[in-house]
């Protein structure tokens, strides 16, 4: 994935990078971790890596680590897995220029359909999403579990990539 208007970039994460796989997980610690939702392991992030199918980004602001987009791709669809920026980068558009940059891989790439789940009580991802041309597809019930054994059900959403 390439730069956009030099804001952002997007680092690719191999299977074999154990210190970027590390930030992954750091990053989705302080990302996710206060909204209480399971946080994905270095091992986590490791499993994902090793599948053909998958692909993990660091998102950066020059030289600053400050998110992640991750998904999978696989017979023309795609799945994003999770994307997050730090609190202290959202509501600058950055967000938006990592779809983009994500959409325009996509499309370069063949595919044809994104989906994701989110969770039914996060109305500034949906909105987010919904703003971004995606559109709901389902309800997911009792699909995530938060750290205090709490379930929340998932809205299914999906987008055609043009």
């Amino acid at each position: 994935m390439t730069r956009l208007k030099a804001r952002i970039s997007l680092f690719p994460v191999l299977k074999d990078n154990l210190q970027a796989l590390t930030l992954l997980a750091q990053l989705h610690k302080k990302i996710f971790g206060p909204h209480r939702e399971r946080i994905w392991s270095v091992n986590d992030f490791s499993a994902l890596a090793i599948l053909p199918t998958s692909a993990l980004n660091i998102v950066y602001v020059g030289e600053e680590p400050i998110g992640l987009v991750t998904f999978s791709c696989v017979a023309g669809e795609a799945e994003l897995l999770s994307l997050g920026l730090e609190v202290a980068y959202e509501g600058q558009g950055l967000a938006g220029e990592v779809m983009h940059l994500l959409r325009r891989y996509l499309k370069d790439n063949g595919i044809q359909d994104l989906y994701l789940e989110v969770r039914e009580n996060n109305e500034r991802a949906i909105n987010f999403y919904e703003g971004h041309g995606f559109y709901q597809t389902g309800l997911r019930r009792n699909y995530y579990t938060l750290t205090d054994g709490t379930k929340v059900h998932a809205v299914t959403m999906a987008l055609k990539i043009v």
